[in-house]
């Protein structure tokens, strides 16, 4: 290969292309470890013979914006239907003291919801339109978007109950300014936007509305913190459904809490790199392929 009239081998022009790809892996790694919190990263059982143990998230720690997210991994092994109808298998729930914020769960039929108190217009909202697959690892991103500014929500859309686009600010309709939004990620992919009746920050005298906050706004430093009103989370199902052993059999893992929120290039990013918390892994999930062109047609393709 000729570059600047000087024979270049290419396979140093492989190997120059790993290598940068490697500090980028790597240097996206190391930020992307600065803003999350990991939870768990062993698998635990679905259902649970024993209680559930709160796992806290340490007050004090900045949110930008108030914004994060929950990331975790769902591997159902097996699944027997369980003998009620209205029987239901929690995944996982976000508390604090006084208040549950939010709860996804799997339903009788082995599809995945989440509910809250704070969802409009419906309290609950199915996330998967088919059941979850066997023996195939689901990753779940749940992404509070924070307290934007509601002006950069003037030309952003939601979509209602029926299907239709609705505009995220809208004075008569919409999603004002106390409003917020939730984003539900399934493997990497945006599955829905659920919106929010109330902000999930306070200022820092206030009280919050209906108990629901997860961080306050701090005027002094302008910025968001983790209340220290006993925020955690639960993973898992200790009530049998119901139904004793029927129901999901399998695993949950790599609970993961974001701090600052997700984008969709994250969701992917997380989601490509599988359901482990292994930087090695990550970086051998790339794959890179190099083509040689003659007129426009491949001669020779090289894979990594």
């Amino acid at each position: 290969m000729l570059f600047y009239g000087k024979e270049i081998n290419i396979f140093y022009i492989i190997l120059l292309v790993i290598f940068i790809l490697v500090v980028y892996i790597l240097f996206s790694f190391y930020t992307q470890q600065k803003q999350t919190i990991a939870l768990t990263t062993s698998s635990q059982p679905i259902l649970s013979a024993g209680a559930i143990i709160p796992i806290p998230i340490k007050p004090g720690e900045v949110l930008e914006r108030g914004a994060f997210a929950i990331s975790l991994w769902l591997n159902i092994t097996s699944w027997v239907p369980p003998t009620t109808i209205d029987a239901s298998f929690n995944v996982l729930m976000l508390n604090n003291t006084t208040t549950n914020i939010l709860t996804s769960y799997i339903d009788s039929s082995c599809n995945l919801f989440i509910s809250s108190t704070l969802f409009i217009p419906k309290k609950t909202n199915q996330i998967t339109s088919s059941p979850l697959p066997i023996n195939e690892p689901v990753n779940i991103i749940l992404n509070y978007n924070g307290d934007d500014e509601y002006i950069q929500d003037e030309n952003e859309y939601y979509k209602d109950s029926s299907g239709n686009n609705q505009p995220i600010y809208n004075t008569d309709t919409g999603f004002h300014y106390k409003n917020r939004a939730l984003d539900v990620f399934i493997n990497g992919m945006l599955n829905n936007t659920i919106i929010l009746n109330t902000s999930l920050s306070k200022d820092k005298e206030n009280v919050c509305d209906n108990n629901t906050c997860v961080s306050y706004f701090d005027y002094t430093s302008s910025m968001n913190y983790f209340t220290n009103d006993n925020i955690q989370i639960l993973v898992g199902d200790n009530s049998g459904g119901g139904s004793g052993t029927t129901g999901p059999i399998g695993t949950i893992s790599n609970v993961t809490f974001i701090k600052g929120g997700f984008s969709t290039e994250d969701a992917q990013s997380i989601n490509n790199g599988g359901n482990s918390s292994n930087m090695l892994d990550s970086i051998l999930s790339y794959k890179l392929r190099f083509s040689l062109l003659e007129d426009g047609k491949e001669v020779k393709v090289y894979d990594t």
